[in-house]
């Protein structure tokens, strides 16, 4: 999808609501991550035995490709991807770069 069509479909403030409403209460499947990554540890410091207690970065998933920093540089560039005019290009499955 191009800018220019997401701008059709909604306006320029309703964007800044979500994303305001995103910097509040976070989703997408990198908060996800996160998430599952709390529960993860919490079961296993439950059931640990004699084992070492892990914490929740010992269970969120590594991505080859993942955004190194904060969310808030992530954010700021895919902020820039979509000023500079990117496109969204659909792949088929298996498909690479």
């Amino acid at each position: 999808m191009t800018v220019n069509e997401l701008l059709s479909r909604c306006s320029s403030s309703e964007l800044s609501d979500w994303e305001d409403y995103w910097r509040e209460e976070p989703f997408g499947p990198r908060h996800e991550d996160y998430r599952i990554a709390i529960l993860g540890a919490k079961l296993f410091n439950l059931n640990r035995g004699k084992n070492p207690a892990q914490s929740e970065a010992d269970f969120i998933p590594r991505y080859r490709d993942q955004f190194q920093g904060s969310v808030e540089a992530d954010l700021a560039r895919i902020q820039g991807f979509i000023a500079a005019g990117a496109k969204v290009v659909r792949r088929k499955r298996g498909q690479r770069r």
